[in-house]
Parts: C-alpha cells; sequence; structure tokens
C-alpha cells in the first residue's frame, strides 16, 4: 500500500500570521489553491480557506481590508506523517470531512494531500461502475412503465407496439 510521501504535494503555498485576507485572497487566486496553512517557521498554526473568507469576512459583512487570517482561520489542525498509510488519509478525512489535510514530521510542514491526489492512480470512472451498475435495473424499468403510459396516453394498442 502507498504511503502519504508517495501521493502528497510537497511544495505547499503557505502564509505567517498577521497576513490580511485580501493578501490571503490575492494569494489564493494567483497560485490558484483554495487552502493557505498558516506557518510560523516551518510550523503549521491554523490553515485558511477561501470557504473561511467567504463565511468568516463576506457572509458577515465585514471589512476585508481589517481581517487577518488569524482571526478567521481553522485552529484544530488535523495532519498526519509522510509514512502513514494512504488509508488513514482517507479515514482522516472521510472521519474530518475534509479534502485535504497537512502532512507533518517532527512538527514540521512537509507537503499536503488531497483527495485527488490519493485517488489520481484510481482512473476517471473507478468507483462510478459500481452505482452505474447498481442504477440500470431501476431505470430500465422506468423506461418501461414510462413507454406503457405514452403507448395508453397516444391510444396504441398491443398490435402497433409489436410492430
Amino acid at each position: 500500500m502507498p504511503q502519504v510521501r508517495d501521493k502528497m504535494v510537497a511544495s505547499v503555498v503557505t502564509i505567517e500570521p498577521g497576513t490580511g485576507v485580501v493578501d490571503a485572497a490575492k494569494r489564493m487566486i494567483e497560485q490558484e489553491i483554495g487552502p493557505l496553512p498558516i506557518v510560523e517557521g516551518e510550523r503549521p498554526k491554523a490553515i485558511v480557506t477561501d470557504r473561511d473568507i467567504i463565511a468568516h469576512v463576506v457572509a458577515e459583512g465585514r471589512d476585508p481590508t481589517k481581517v487577518t487570517v488569524d482571526e478567521i482561520a481553522s485552529q484544530e489542525l488535523v495532519t498526519l506523517g509522510p509514512d502513514e498509510d494512504i488509508n488513514q488519509a482517507r479515514r482522516l478525512m472521510d472521519e474530518h470531512e475534509l479534502d485535504r489535510i497537512l502532512v507533518v514530521e517532527d512538527g514540521r510542514l512537509v507537503g499536503i494531500i488531497s483527495e485527488a491526489d490519493i485517488r489520481s492512480d484510481e482512473g476517471p470512472i473507478s468507483g462510478v461502475t459500481d452505482t452505474v451498475g447498481g442504477v440500470t435495473e431501476p431505470v430500465s424499468g422506468v423506461t418501461d412503465t414510462v413507454r406503457g403510459t405514452a403507448d395508453k396516453l397516444l391510444g396504441r394498442g398491443d398490435e402497433e407496439k409489436q410492430r
């Protein structure tokens, strides 16, 4: 089974405590990312996301030029080590309803792993085939019902259906 270090992204874009929300938002846009770990030195202290900015600044009508990331960031970090099994990353993501987890070694931020990173080797339709297979039978039943109803409404008899 692969380890977290095999799938994580090691080059993590970070910000420092006290950074203004506007600067954080600009960094997210420039780097095309949603979460920004807040670090002191190499140690993660919190994480701020684009959703945090929307929920705690925009939706609350706060002045973004006067809010720092420290005021809105999630302080309770969920982390795991680079030598952990990928399944542990999946469990933590499910348990905490996250799509990204910081990877920390000896207290230092060494990477970030996302649900997409974990699933990258599963292919584009992995996991979908079971769902589609389970839906096919009920859909054909509905199709037969709709077809029968349409035939009745259009006045088609059994002899016309057989043609």
